[in-house]
């Protein structure tokens, strides 16, 4: 989970950099409101899935029974925000986003890999409903 997570954080970083420097009227992309409430949303989603995460280490290393759900737990959160901030990251960066030219195609790569590697957040929630006994 904390390996998509520090994906997700690349993907900010980088979204972030290309939104302060990216002008649109005169002025830079990330000052419109628009762009303001999805970095909002992005960085909820980051922090989100970073605190699941470590709490998901923390109860390995105590060898806590909580370990399975925590780690469910994360992965599900870890896969959401992957998915979250893919998704606004490329629409963000708009067309060289997709490009060869730009680093944004590897993140997206990398989250879709993960997903298919370590399981999907849909599995993983599945994995939540099994073992809280829905």
């Amino acid at each position: 989970a904390l390996e998509t997570v520090g994906t997700c954080q690349a993907i900010f970083d980088v979204t972030l950099d290309y939104a302060k420097q990216r002008e649109q009227f005169g002025v830079p992309i990330g000052s419109f409101q628009a762009i303001k409430h999805k970095f909002a949303d992005m960085l909820i989603a980051l922090e989100r899935a970073r605190a699941t995460g470590y709490f998901a280490a923390l109860t390995i290393a105590e060898d806590d029974d909580r370990r399975s759900l925590a780690v469910a737990s994360a992965k599900a959160t870890a896969g959401e925000c992957a998915r979250l901030l893919a998704k606004e990251g490329i629409q963000i960066h708009g067309g060289i986003g997709y490009t060869w030219e730009h680093d944004m195609h590897l993140y997206v790569r990398r989250v879709r890999a993960n997903a298919a590697l370590f399981g999907t957040a849909a599995w993983h929630r599945a994995r939540v409903a099994d073992l809280i006994g829905l």
